[in-house]
């Protein structure tokens, strides 16, 4: 958790507040590898390793063709987000105890769909919309209201894992 809190303010630092519409430039999009991108790394690595081991040149194609597979998969995860433009539009009033309902507006300024976007406070691994090209789209948060009183909107997280699930791309907002 100590790791997670010194990312998110060295991210702020970096990016600072957010205002009006953002766009998510290649440079506020961060991307690692999931627990499947992590396990294919394992058994690509087991797979050099045997081919060498046997002198099996088709080892050595299969395994080169998967990675340069997986290579490719970074760039179209990283560029699914790149370029993607985010504005808060506020939330509605709430008690303490209840939902506070804010909105996201999505929009692609691109000729290509946007697939598998998740939104939400910290780790967003609830449902994912499409964007369509050129199109835009309203996404409702339920964020939890904690307190009284005036209550900021926390940082956003927007992610995807397409095309293959073995990265995952994530850009924070930060709502002024």
């Amino acid at each position: 958790m100590a790791l997670r809190r010194r990312i998110h303010r060295w991210a702020r630092q970096r990016q600072g507040p957010d205002q009006g519409l953002v766009e998510l430039r290649s440079r506020r999009v961060y991307i690692l590898p999931t627990r499947a991108g992590l396990l294919l790394g394992a058994v690509l690595f087991t797979m050099v390793v045997g081919a060498l081991n046997y002198s099996n040149n088709m080892g050595f194609a299969l395994a080169f063709l998967v990675t340069a597979l997986a290579i490719v998969s970074i760039h179209h995860c990283q560029a699914n987000l790149a370029g993607l433009w985010v504005q808060v539009e506020g939330a509605t009033p709430a008690f303490v105890g209840d939902e506070l309902g804010c909105q996201v507006r999505l929009v692609n300024t691109a000729g290509g769909p946007r697939r598998l976007l998740a939104l939400g406070p910290d780790d967003p691994d609830g449902p994912a919309i499409d964007l369509p090209p050129r199109a835009h789209a309203t996404v409702r948060l339920c964020l939890p209201a904690l307190r009284r009183g005036r209550i900021g909107c926390p940082e956003i997280r927007i992610s995807t894992t397409w095309p293959l699930g073995l990265f995952r791309a994530w850009a924070w907002v930060y709502p002024d």
